[in-house]
């Protein structure tokens, strides 16, 4: 997945988009490792699963000559830290739209590591029809919060 996909689906769509991004994420791991861990509940939970998923990757992609410029326990003490924020009132709240931060780092780190290996796959970059509501809905629902949280009050 390509970055900027990855940013626009998370801010538009308040951070809902990584629960599917972790639940890919977990499945991969699954098919790689024959491990028989339940995607779906890992990727609800995932600000608990994060530091273990994040791991896995780091693990993986020094298998073909990667060395990650993130540490597993600091990207998901900053993801988990970023999660919370979002329960912050106006307009502090805010901070928590950068949750994808260390998501981002991991998935670029993903992408060298797909480049390098034997059998690349394609980055996904282009937007589904799915992707597209998401985005334009979200944008309008985050335009309306924005509004919403700056707005002075009557």
């Amino acid at each position: 997945m390509s970055g900027t996909k990855l940013l626009f689906m998370s801010v538009c769509t308040f951070g809902l988009y990584h629960v599917y991004w972790f639940y890919r994420n977990w499945r991969l791991r699954n098919e790689l490792r024959r491990r028989g861990v339940t995607a779906p509940l890992r990727a609800i939970f995932a600000p608990f699963f994060a530091y273990s998923l994040f791991s896995d990757v780091d693990d993986e992609v020094r298998h073909w000559g990667v060395t990650p410029g993130w540490s597993a326990a600091a990207m998901a003490i900053a993801y988990f830290l970023l999660n919370l924020v979002t329960q912050l009132p106006d307009p502090l709240w805010l901070v928590g739209l950068l949750s994808f931060l260390p998501l981002l780092s991991v998935q670029h780190t993903v992408n060298e590591a797909n480049a390098r290996s034997s059998h690349p796959a394609p980055v996904k970059a282009n937007y589904s029809g799915l992707n597209i509501a998401g985005i334009v809905l979200g944008g309008i629902l985050l335009l309306l919060a924005l509004i919403g949280t700056f707005m002075p009050e009557p």
